[in-house]
């Protein structure tokens, strides 16, 4: 386990195009996260400041229905971006798993 300042790492539960996502707990509320780990070292100027508007995206998201942005903090060499858990995976997860959904299943995820 890498302990973070206010965040630890359990396991894996994601990949993405700019690094991997990890099941965490938040240390000062015990709760849950998500934490995106997005290594700098590699990352090219356009690809970086592609993630900085994904996070400036996130925080002015507020609905229901999208996983919350909670912080971003820097590690060394690693962004970590820390946002809400939801238990059970992506869509796409859920798709690679079971395969297409029916129209009726579709409509309660919209």
């Amino acid at each position: 386990m890498i302990r973070f300042v206010t965040q630890q790492l359990q396991e894996i539960v994601g990949r993405g195009a700019f690094g991997r996502v990890y099941k965490g707990v938040d240390t000062r509320t015990n709760a849950v996260v998500a934490i995106k780990m997005v290594p700098l070292i590699r990352l090219k100027t356009d690809c970086k400041k592609s993630i900085i508007d994904e996070i400036d995206l996130m925080k002015r998201l507020d609905h229901k229905n999208i996983v919350k942005y909670i912080e971003t903090v820097q590690s060394g060499h690693q962004l970590c971006i820390v946002l809400e858990f939801i238990e059970g995976g992506s869509l796409e997860l859920l798709y690679k798993k079971f395969g297409c959904f029916s129209e009726t299943l579709v409509a309660i995820y919209i």
